[in-house]
């Protein structure tokens, strides 16, 4: 760093206190667009999905592609749309849990477990219902592996041993 005449200030005195500031320099910004260019088809199907998502039974969309993609993006996007009038669920592929079985899966009922835990008491007493219904006996080997199942679903019974045929 230079002090106002061009000299190495920190190094004399061991001090940034006489550094003036250049107020000439012009400040950069930079300045990131709202709005995805190139990408129109890709969400028009998004939109496509969720309309009949509205109207009928869920629908599961998955988003493929390369690092930088925006895929993110559009799937964000979609989730705005929604106003309450759904869950937005979602689990990525990180290179770093790769190695984990069934890791985008839990990630992503981890995300739906997160919306369903803070819905009113009547939809989470719907919600305790139709899974204790409807996973049965495999809820306690599920709670495992998606994150927060247990909060949902109390009183699970422990998970069986089984020996290496039955795996």
């Amino acid at each position: 760093l230079t002090d106002g005449q061009g000299r190495v200030s920190c190094a004399r005195t061991g001090s940034l206190s006489d550094v003036a500031l250049d107020s000439s320099t012009d400040l950069i910004s930079l300045h990131i667009p709202e709005q995805l260019y190139g990408r129109d088809e890709a969400r028009s199907r998004l939109l496509t999905a969720l309309s009949r998502a509205r109207v009928g039974p869920p629908q599961f969309v998955l988003l493929s592609g390369a690092h930088g993609t925006v895929r993110s993006t559009l799937a964000r996007e979609l989730a705005a749309t929604l106003d309450g009038g759904g869950y937005f669920v979602e689990g990525t592929c990180a290179p770093l849990g790769r190695d984990v079985p069934y890791a985008v899966f839990s990630s992503a009922l981890g995300t739906l477990i997160e919306q369903i835990i803070t819905s009113p008491d009547r939809e989470l007493t719907a919600w305790r219902d139709a899974l204790s219904t409807h996973l049965g006996p495999i809820a306690s080997a599920l709670a495992e592996i998606v994150p927060g199942l247990s909060l949902i679903l109390s009183d699970l019974a422990p998970v069986p041993t089984i020996g290496p045929i039955e795996t």
